[in-house]
C-alpha cells in the first residue's frame, strides 16, 4: 500500500511532492499547488490538505509532522468550520426568536377572547440585574443595569390550581430604566385580586394584561434581524466560494476554454 523511503513514507494515490510539502510543513504551497492543477477554490483545497494530512497521520504517525497552526492546511479548514458555525448558529438563533417572538404576538392578539378566572397576586417585585463587560485590555469595564418585572399569582380552572408570571407579552424582557417596572408593580401589588386570562385548553399558558403591547415586538424584531444578518454572511461566504472557483478555474492549465 505505500512506498517507504529513508525518513519518509508516501501514500501511493497522492503525489509525492505534494506530501514531500505537507511533510516541510509548507501547507499554504500544498494549497497553491491543488487550487492550480486541481481548479479547487482555496476553502475547497485547505480542506483536501487537512483529509491528505488526515490520512498521511493515520497511516505514518510516527513519520508524519504535526501542521503548525500558521500553515494554511487544517488551520484555515479550522477557521473555516468556526466561521460557518457561527453564521449557521447565528441564523438558528435568529429564526427560533422569530418563531416564539410571532407566536408570541399571535397569542397576544388573541388573548382578549380567552377564559378568565379569578386569581390573586403571591408576590411582585422589580429585580435588577447589574452586568459589566471589560475592554480588550482589561483594564477598564462597562457596567449596565436591568429592571426585570417578577410577579407571580394564582388561580384555579375547574377546581385545578395553576400559577402564572407573565403580565403581558413582552413585559418578561428587561428595561434599562426602572420606571416601567416600577409602574407594573405598583398595578399589581402583592395579595391585589386579579383577572388571568389563560389559553383555552392550556391555562398555564396565562398573563394578566391580554392584548399586543409594543415591547412583544422586540424578540421578534432581534430574531428578524439576526435571521437577515445569518442570510446575507451565507450569501456572501457562497459567493466568495464561487469567485474563488471560477478565479482558480481561469488561473488553472487549461481553465479558460
Amino acid at each position: 500500500m505505500t512506498d517507504i523511503t529513508p525518513h519518509r513514507q508516501y501514500l501511493d494515490d497522492v503525489s509525492r511532492e505534494i506530501q514531500d510539502l505537507i511533510y516541510d510543513g509548507r501547507g499554504e504551497k500544498v494549497v497553491e499547488l491543488l487550487v492550480a492543477q486541481r481548479g479547487l477554490g482555496k476553502m475547497q483545497a485547505a480542506m483536501e490538505v487537512a483529509r491528505i494530512w488526515s490520512r498521511m497521520n493515520a497511516n505514518f504517525p510516527d513519520a508524519v509532522p504535526d501542521l503548525s497552526p500558521g500553515s494554511a492546511g487544517p488551520a484555515s479548514s479550522r477557521k473555516t468550520i468556526l466561521v460557518w458555525t457561527f453564521i449557521i448558529m447565528l441564523t438558528l438563533i435568529g429564526a427560533v426568536m422569530t418563531f416564539f417572538g410571532a407566536r408570541g404576538l399571535i397569542r397576544a392578539h388573541a388573548s382578549k377572547g380567552w377564559p378568565t378566572a379569578p386569581g390573586k397576586i403571591m408576590t411582585s417585585s422589580v429585580e435588577r440585574h447589574r452586568s459589566s463587560s471589560s475592554s480588550g485590555s482589561g483594564k477598564s469595564s462597562k457596567s449596565s443595569t436591568s429592571y426585570h418585572i417578577r410577579i407571580k399569582y394564582a388561580f384555579e380552572v375547574d377546581g385545578a390550581p395553576f400559577t402564572g408570571t407573565r403580565v403581558g407579552y413582552g413585559d418578561s424582557i428587561g428595561r434599562e430604566s426602572s420606571g416601567y417596572a416600577n409602574k407594573v408593580v405598583r398595578r399589581f401589588p402583592k395579595g391585589k385580586k386579579v383577572t388571568v386570562y389563560h389559553l383555552p385548553g392550556n391555562p398555564a399558558e396565562c398573563l394578566l394584561e391580554p392584548g399586543i403591547k409594543s415591547h412583544a415586538f422586540i424578540l421578534p424584531g432581534i430574531g428578524l434581524l439576526l435571521f437577515f444578518i445569518g442570510g446575507v454572511l451565507i450569501c456572501a461566504a457562497v459567493a466568495v466560494a464561487r469567485d474563488e472557483r471560477e478565479a482558480a478555474g481561469q488561473s488553472a492549465p487549461g481553465g479558460s476554454h
